[in-house]
């Protein structure tokens, strides 16, 4: 429940209720200092008085900061509300997107689907079975003529959703290998990307498939990897261990996607898939700019989703 065990947290919605937000603005902060995981109590001071006192929330934030400089949480609502730090990149920090999805690892799937009914990585299948005639195993002619084999990249793979449903693109569905979780040694911060900072201006969710057509024989066998093959590519290292779980890969890294990438040889990869994981990213034309160069063709298709938030 919300961190008002020592009354804090009730006080400021009090204060909310009252219309006076500048005011609730120190209660919310002994709030989150009492508990700093605690998501409820980050709404009201980072959401609900963000909104209604941008400044004085900043300042409870940088006090929070200066009490917890390893608040990842906090970092993160006070880039969004100052700009500071990795927010020019257009993304949070890849340490603060690790956390959240750490946290969410156990409940994130059931939610999503059951309780959100999550469609995009269906809607997605659908759009590559519609550009490729279908992905029916037993037939010989789809997928250009060869129903597996193809070399799928999914970049934020989750839980594992796109995984498992496109992996029939790459593997008959009597194969199954356990994949394995790997774990780049650790780096430093990039240039303009402060690991200390968390950023994030808010972008809308999109999906996208991205197909070049499947290339056999000699192109296939100059590649790394078996022909057939599924990577899934994710900074949370908790969800991708649920993925390995539920199956669909055939390696998983903890890696960045624009990361994930750039270690991919040119003209190597069939088809990348990011579901609703752009948001994170920030510098998409970097994205776009390394899809165009890994993919065996220039993509042929890409399907996208926008969502506004509304008040």
């Amino acid at each position: 429940g919300p961190s008002g065990g020592d009354g804090n947290y009730d006080l400021g919605a009090v204060l909310l209720a009252l219309g006076r937000p500048l005011l609730a603005v120190p209660f919310f902060q002994m709030a989150v200092l009492s508990d700093p995981n605690d998501r409820t109590a980050h709404a009201a001071l980072g959401g609900v008085c963000g909104d209604l006192e941008p400044q004085a929330t900043a300042r409870a934030y940088r006090r929070i900061l200066d009490r917890q400089p390893g608040n990842l949480r906090a970092a993160h609502v006070l880039a969004t509300l100052t700009g500071e730090g990795a927010a020019a990149l257009g993304r949070p920090s890849r340490a603060y997107v690790a956390e959240v999805f750490d946290e969410l690892s156990g409940e994130f799937e059931d939610k999503l689907v059951k309780d959100l009914e999550y469609r995009v990585p269906w809607q997605l299948l659908e759009a590559v079975e519609r550009h490729v005639g279908g992905l029916d195993p037993s037939n010989s002619t789809a997928a250009g003529g060869r129903p597996f084999g193809w070399r799928v990249v999914d970049l934020g793979a989750g839980s594992g959703l796109c995984g498992r449903l496109f992996r029939k693109l790459a593997h008959h569905p009597a194969h199954r290998t356990p994949a394995p979780l790997v774990r780049p040694p650790r780096e430093g911060p990039r240039e303009g990307d402060p690991s200390s900072s968390t950023p994030a201006a808010r972008l809308p969710t999109a999906a996208a498939a991205i197909a070049g057509p499947a290339t056999s024989g000699a192109a296939a066998s100059a590649v790394r990897g078996p022909p057939g093959w599924v990577l899934g590519v994710d900074l949370s290292p908790k969800i991708l261990e649920v993925a390995r779980a539920k199956g669909g890969y055939d390696e998983l890294r903890v890696q960045d996607a624009n990361d994930a990438c750039e270690a991919e040889a040119s003209s190597s990869v069939d088809m990348l898939v990011c579901a609703d994981t752009f948001i994170y990213v920030g510098d998409l034309a970097r994205t776009f700019q390394l899809a165009a160069r890994i993919l065996k063709a220039p993509p042929k298709e890409t399907s996208k989703e926008t969502s506004k938030e509304t008040s």
